[in-house]
């Protein structure tokens, strides 16, 4: 059984300027060698149980309120381990203090690392912030100033939430936070940065134990 997904991403190709002699020789070649990306499994798991007598009077069908509990359990620890890959990331804005400059120097790394992939007003960017940034947000101008209008749909009426700077802006507490500092890893990405595959997607079961009933999620 593999226990890995590998991912082969090739570096810049080289060039060099060809001088003007006839003999074509001296030329200077290089191996394009992969670097190889190793994804590893996260299997992730919610059980819970209720005894056997509430069974008929508890509603635990698909779209039910104790479904939909078990299912958003699942989603915010899966989204957490997803985040949990910005500890590797060369540069991301901490939780000192979301400022514009930091803003607008996360923008500039974004295009210039990102090897002409991102088109500014062309390609999907998205931008992550725990909720105890959104009072530093607020008062970056890229932020408030998006899409501004005269109706009460401007986001100086409703709050934060539409495209700045060609950024989809988003809150979670799924942004991850170092355990012992409580640091914060907020970023902004292209989708390609991080890999996600799935084994299994997330399914839920019904098993009965004596007179226990328990519902267990799972995904992988």
């Amino acid at each position: 059984a593999e226990d890995s997904l590998t991912i082969r991403r090739f570096k810049p190709m080289n060039t060099s300027t060809l001088a003007a002699a006839g003999d074509g020789t001296g030329l200077t070649t290089s191996a394009p060698i992969a670097t190889v990306v190793t994804l590893s499994p996260a299997a992730t798991y919610c059980a819970v149980y209720f005894p056997r007598h509430l069974r008929s009077r508890l509603d635990y069908a698909p779209g039910s309120r104790f479904t939909t509990e078990v299912e958003n359990a699942m989603e915010e620890d899966t989204d957490a381990n997803s985040r949990a890959a910005a500890v590797n990331l060369t540069n991301y804005m901490n939780s000192a203090g979301l400022s514009a400059a930091d803003f607008r120097r996360a923008m500039g790394q974004l295009r210039t690392n990102s090897k002409g992939l991102i088109v500014p007003g062309q390609t999907q960017v998205y931008g992550l912030f725990h909720p105890l940034q959104y009072e530093n947000a607020s008062s970056i101008p890229e932020f408030t100033n998006a899409e501004v209008r005269g109706d009460g749909s401007s986001p100086h009426a409703k709050g934060i939430y539409v495209k700045a700077q060609g950024i989809t802006i988003d809150y979670s507490t799924a942004v991850y936070r170092d355990a012992t500092s409580g640091e914060q890893y907020n970023v902004v990405w292209h989708p390609d940065a991080f890999g996600v595959s799935w084994n299994e997607k997330t399914n839920v079961t019904e098993q009965e134990d004596e007179a226990q009933v328990r519902v267990i999620a799972f995904n992988d």
